[in-house]
């Protein structure tokens, strides 16, 4: 596993790239004052390569996985990951928000399961559990960010031209 994770690390270093118009999206969101948090099932390595590589950490305020323990009150459990909520859920706490005033943007089927997960779906026992919302469930095939506004002269998002990934 570690030599595989290595493979991986060595050619990320070289092709990782951002999904388009993610760069422009977050800037937008932090000028409009939003918090952000990355909840993430990579390995704390992979992380650090994605975050070195594209200055993420300087975009969100908190990174959660499930390397994490839950915070607040009740004991230290472990961050269950996806498709269990556990890390959406314990971002949310961390920002300060109710998870219902959150948004998940997610690129994996399990993690759009997980963020879609809510008290009444009786899979887990969690009174910080309210519904969290999945704006977007990219393509596979084209995934990028898009703001409809984008272009128009009052909208105040820039247009960006982006690159299709395959």
């Amino acid at each position: 596993a570690d030599e595989k994770e290595a493979i991986y690390r060595a050619f990320a270093a070289q092709s990782l790239a951002l999904i388009g118009g993610a760069r422009a999206f977050v800037e937008a969101a932090r000028a409009g004052g939003l918090q952000m948090a990355v909840c993430t099932a990579s390995t704390l390595p992979n992380m650090a390569l994605a975050f070195r590589l594209h200055g993420i950490d300087g975009w969100v305020e908190h990174v959660v996985s499930p390397a994490d323990v839950a915070s607040g009150p009740g004991p230290a459990v472990p961050l269950r990951g996806k498709p269990h909520p556990d890390i959406f859920l314990e971002a949310a706490q961390r920002l300060g928000l109710a998870p219902e005033h959150c948004i998940v943007f997610e690129d994996a089927p399990l993690g759009v399961e997980a963020a879609r997960r809510d008290a009444g779906s009786g899979a887990d026992d969690d009174p910080r559990r309210r519904t969290l919302r999945v704006l977007r469930q990219p393509d596979r095939d084209r995934a990028r960010f898009h703001d409809t506004r984008a272009g128009r002269p009052d909208s105040g998002v820039p247009e960006e031209r982006t690159t299709e990934s395959k």
